[in-house]
């Protein structure tokens, strides 16, 4: 569950950290690349299609930050880059299934 709230888009913790890393300029710009990487991931596993038209209608807002004039000091960029890394490294494509609920 750690990945889908990491996934750079909208409203989502990974949406913030993105766009505050980047700028909204680039985080708008990666948009539709997330739609389309996660309805491909619906081939994979089809719970990825309710992800892509999750991110397609609630994906193209930011939250505006309470101070957006102070640029980000690089102990919170390093804070933000280590928080994509886990995106990264804690993703699956196909989440994983316990049959037999242990």
């Amino acid at each position: 569950m750690t990945a889908l709230n990491l996934i750079p888009a909208g409203q989502l913790d990974g949406g913030h950290i993105f766009s505050l890393l980047f700028g909204r300029k680039v985080a708008r710009r990666i948009y539709p690349f997330l739609i389309a990487i996660t309805a491909g991931l619906g081939f994979l596993w089809s719970g990825w299609w309710l992800w892509a038209a999750l991110i397609f209608f609630f994906g193209r807002t930011f939250a505006e930050p309470l101070d957006d004039i102070t640029p980000l000091n690089p102990g919170r960029k390093w804070l933000a880059a280590l928080m994509l890394i886990i995106f990264l490294l804690v993703f699956t494509p196909v989440p994983l299934v316990v049959i037999g609920g242990m």
